[in-house]
């Protein structure tokens, strides 16, 4: 009799329990957004006022290699590389900045260069490599059966792809399971940020929330808070495709409404 009245509280002890409130602060999109680089780039300079032309970029001031009218050289550590030609009537240099591979992407990219004369025998420009970027977005939303769940989105590799996590919170300790496998991190509700390690190579990263009007990467467009998508047409551009609007072809445009993209 004891025994069953001791087993019928603790099933309304259970039943009556405050869920963790922290749990309800998870709700939302959150981004741990990285610039790795690359640290060369800005303002180049080719300078031919002496016998020895000399390149200045980034802190580097080094030779450059000439040939005909083949202008080309290379930074130590093979940290970049500049192949170039000096225009037929000398107003300019037009080349290439070759950025070495790295951790973000794995093969060498070459970025358009335009230098132009601004004094007798220099030629000057900017370097704009492509930014070595590595960003992840995790959207955590609570089902009907009162339990959260989160998916995760890399827009530059699109790892984590068609995974959907479930999420517990213990105390401050952040847990994204999935068919086994684990994501252990944290949140600080002080902060309001949250830890998690998603890359066995790299430390934990860490997430801020976000809105649909600041998370570059994850939804289609960002728009400032007092304005809306509204639909145009697709600019003609001069790459000899046509452009229609998507009534012309049969397709319906139907109103925006921010909530129809999110998780």
């Amino acid at each position: 009799m004891f025994r069953g009245i001791g087993t019928l509280w603790l099933t309304l002890a259970l039943a009556v329990a405050p869920k963790n409130e922290l749990s309800d602060h998870l709700i939302g999109l959150w981004a741990a957004e990285q610039d790795l680089g690359p640290l060369v780039r800005g303002e180049l300079i080719v300078d031919a006022r002496r016998q020895e032309w000399r390149a200045r970029v980034a802190g580097y001031d080094i030779p450059v290699e000439r040939q005909a009218n083949d202008v080309s050289f290379r930074l130590p550590a093979e940290a970049g590389e500049f192949r170039a030609h000096v225009t037929a009537d000398a107003k300019s240099i037009m080349g290439h900045w070759i950025q070495p591979a790295n951790l973000v992407y794995n093969s060498r990219y070459a970025s358009p260069v335009v230098l132009l004369k601004t004094e007798t025998d220099v030629w000057r420009g900017e370097i704009v490599p492509l930014n070595e970027r590595l960003s992840f977005y995790i959207s955590i939303r609570r089902l009907p059966d009162g339990s959260l769940s989160a998916f995760i989105r890399n827009p530059e590799f699109n790892l984590f792809r068609g995974r959907t996590y479930r999420v517990a919170l213990d105390g401050k300790n952040l847990m994204l399971s999935q068919n086994g496998s684990e994501l252990r991190g944290s949140y600080d509700p002080q902060t309001d940020t949250i830890m998690l390690p998603l890359l066995d190579s790299m430390p934990a990263m860490l997430f801020s929330r976000r809105t649909d009007h600041d998370a570059i990467g994850f939804y289609p467009r960002v728009f400032p808070e007092t304005e809306g998508y509204k639909y145009d047409e697709p600019v003609l551009g001069n790459d000899g495709w046509p452009t229609a609007s998507l009534a012309a072809v049969g397709l319906r445009e139907p109103p925006w409404r921010s909530s129809s993209i999110k998780s």
